[in-house]
């Protein structure tokens, strides 16, 4: 994992506010002032927010209005096949509109206590590999 020198930067320490260095080699950053260690890590996390992200763009695309965007406005949205089929592809995805809201809502409401937890000790992200 490489980081962008402007990035690294703008980060400091959320323990201190003190200024950073990034070890490339061990892929890690550390504090320069109280000296604790950043390691990376790809752990449940990573898929909790994946998953977030794949349902909440599920409950978008399966919205109402989105149907009528596709649509383009037009009484007779056979004319056209491209058009057709995206608003059946919208169409199928709306029946299911309220299960993608309610899967959603739950995704995000763990996804935050989890990064909240995690952010505060109270859990361990484990490490998937």
């Amino acid at each position: 994992m490489t980081l962008d020198p402007e990035l690294v930067q703008i980060l400091v320490c959320p323990n201190d506010r003190g200024e950073i260095d990034y070890r490339e080699d061990d892929q890690v950053i550390v504090c320069r002032t109280c000296g604790y260690r950043y390691e990376r890590q790809d752990g449940f996390m990573v898929g909790a927010i994946t998953i977030n992200t794949i349902l909440l763009a599920s409950y978008t695309f399966s919205c109402h209005s989105l149907r009528h965007l596709v649509g383009g406005r037009k009484d007779e949205v056979s004319g056209n096949a491209l058009r057709s089929g995206c608003y059946a592809a919208c169409s199928s995805l709306n029946r299911r509109h309220q299960v993608f809201a309610w899967l959603s809502l739950c995704s995000v409401g763990f996804a935050d206590i989890y990064v909240r937890l995690c952010s505060m000790g109270i859990w361990t992200d484990y490490r998937l590999l």
